[in-house]
């Protein structure tokens, strides 16, 4: 008898494990359906953006959803259309990736990042454009109000399909190379506020102090090309007389050879009268789009 009446417990805690199981997962379905049919209330937008101005606000997102037909405030949430949004939401030229939308209660939560930007390009011809920080170009836009690199000269803008600097030639990849370097140290952003393409394509920075530019060349190796001149700045050439060379050239290893102004090229006149006739039209919170006029 003790044995049965052990087996027949056994069985009962079995029985009541099992009910209390499927009781878990009754709830368990209840909540889930009574989750489904509730409504969205609201939209929550979070933008992460390297920079201080964003081009795009999180009202503005909200805006746009709004116009796009998108129905979410008021509707029940399993019938908000995730896909419609993210495609609606990507064609914005800003925004650089979307994470995954989802719900949190009755609020939906929409994550994004914006491009940063490190160069504003002036071409030679057709309309000027934006660098971002992973090589993406975007058209110009007058929302944008960050301050950074302008780069002008013998410029050519790249066909319209292309949307990497990386595919669009050697003149802009380096050109997003060098401005990549300089945007992401703080030293070299407070040296520089303009890069230069000469009629030989090889780059050229001007210094935001003093009338100097510095010769990089193709700006291959324009990351300890600037090391070395930081080294050199801190040495001595910061304490000169600003004006007192023209040009810093850094073309050869190991070596900085610089210019006096007595035999400053024409070159420089020629960058000027350029500057005042291709750019006519800038960022108006980017650097100046010009040289340093002459004293």
């Amino acid at each position: 008898m003790p044995e049965k009446g052990k087996s027949i417990g056994v069985h009962v805690r079995s029985l009541l494990m099992i009910l209390l199981f499927l009781g878990v997962v009754a709830l368990t379905i209840v909540a889930y359906l009574q989750q489904r049919k509730s409504v969205c209330e609201n939209v929550a937008v979070s933008i992460t953006y390297s920079g201080s101005h964003k081009p795009v606000s999180e009202k503005e997102i909200v805006a746009l959803i709004g116009r796009s037909g998108i129905k979410t405030v008021g509707v029940e949430k399993h019938t908000v259309n995730l896909a419609a949004l993210y495609d609606t939401i990507s064609k914005i030229p800003f925004v650089k990736t979307i994470k995954p939308i989802y719900f949190s209660g009755t609020t939906l939560n929409i994550d994004l990042e914006l491009h940063g930007m490190v160069a504003h390009v002036y071409p030679l011809d057709g309309e000027d454009f934006f660098i971002c920080e992973d090589g993406t170009l975007l058209p110009y836009s007058p929302r944008v109000k960050e301050r950074m690199l302008i780069a002008n000269g013998f410029i050519l803008a790249p066909p319209a399909r292309i949307k990497e600097a990386g595919a669009a030639g050697k003149t802009l990849n380096s050109i997003y190379m060098l401005a990549g370097v300089i945007a992401s140290d703080d030293f070299y952003k407070a040296q520089f506020k303009q890069i230069f393409v000469n009629s030989e394509h090889e780059l050229e920075l001007v210094a935001s102090v003093g009338r100097h530019t510095v010769l990089i060349g193709d700006g291959t190796n324009a990351e300890e090309q600037l090391s070395q001149l930081r080294t050199a700045y801190k040495q001595g050439i910061s304490f000169m007389e600003p004006d007192k060379y023209c040009q810093l050239d850094l073309r050869f290893k190991n070596r900085i050879i610089a210019q006096k102004r007595s035999y400053e090229k024409r070159s420089y006149q020629l960058r000027t009268q350029y500057l005042c006739r291709f750019g006519h039209r800038h960022n108006e919170n980017s650097y100046s789009g010009g040289l340093p006029k002459r004293r």
